[in-house]
Formats: C-alpha cells, sequence, structure tokens
C-alpha cells in the first residue's frame, strides 16, 4: 500500500483504541516507517518488501525483547504489524527469514517491476485500492472529529 494509506490506518487504529500521547504516536509513525527499507530499495533496485527488515517475524524478534524493557515498543511493534498486514493486498510479504517466497494476494500483479510512477498510476487506478485509501482516510478524519482534534 502507499504512504497514505498506512499513515491514515495508524490514524485510524489508534484513534480507535483511544490512544493518546507517546502510545499514540508510536503506532501512527511505526504504521510509516515501516517503510524505511524503501531507501535501500532504490539502492539496490530490490523490492523493499523481499528485505528481512520487511518480514514480520524478524521485526517481531527485534522488538519483543525491546518492549520488554521498554513498554512503548509494543506500540511500535502494532504499528508495523498493522503495515505488514496492508502489504499483504497489492503485492505480498516475505513471510519466512529463511525463503524469498512472497505470500500475499497480489491484487496488483507485476508492480514490483514498474517504475514509481508507473506503479502510482495502477495503485490509484484500480478502485480497490483507491477505495481503500478513500475509507481509511474518512475513517480517520471521522474519528479525529469525534475526538474533537479536527
Amino acid at each position: 500500500m502507499f504512504a497514505s494509506a498506512h499513515l491514515t490506518s495508524g490514524l485510524l487504529v489508534g484513534l480507535a483504541l483511544g490512544l493518546h500521547g507517546a502510545p499514540f504516536a508510536a503506532l501512527v509513525l511505526a504504521s510509516v516507517l515501516t517503510d524505511w527499507d524503501f531507501s535501500l530499495q532504490l539502492l539496490t533496485g530490490r523490492n523493499h518488501r523481499t528485505f528481512l527488515s520487511h518480514c514480520p517475524p524478524v521485526v517481531a524478534a527485534a522488538l519483543v525483547p525491546v518492549a520488554l524493557v521498554w513498554p512503548l515498543a509494543w506500540w511500535v511493534l502494532a504499528g508495523c504489524m498493522l503495515h505488514f498486514s496492508l502489504d499483504v493486498w497489492e503485492y505480498g510479504l516475505r513471510l519466512n527469514p529463511f525463503s524469498t517466497r512472497i505470500y500475499g494476494l497480489r491484487l496488483l500483479p507485476g508492480v514490483e517491476r514498474e517504475p514509481f510512477l508507473g506503479y502510482l498510476r495502477r495503485y490509484f487506478g484500480d478502485w480497490r485500492f483507491a477505495g481503500a485509501e478513500a475509507l481509511l482516510a474518512l475513517g480517520a478524519a471521522g474519528l479525529l472529529l469525534a475526538r474533537g482534534i479536527a
């Protein structure tokens, strides 16, 4: 999914859970910043979802010990897992760190080989993804208004 869906999903889930302050910020930021490895994609040309940094078991194995001494890391882990749950839609994820196989719905087949602008055209041109973007944004905006923040 595109960064806007990760942002609005983080806002939506955090608001729906009634989070405030640092836990809310940790969840929302992690839901977006999990794509930090896109910078590696730019350097290597390899899809960032094939890196171990986009493998949920590896991320969980790294964050759970941290969360045992820094409880805010549980919200970081939740944001990462929210991010991963959305990434399964269009392309998929590496779910087994010992295999390069990608698991996912692949609702936009071939996007991993397209240049970024081609990806954007296909992504936002597909009613399922444009609709998901709109629903996530409307849901987040609605909860913000209901909470009196916006």
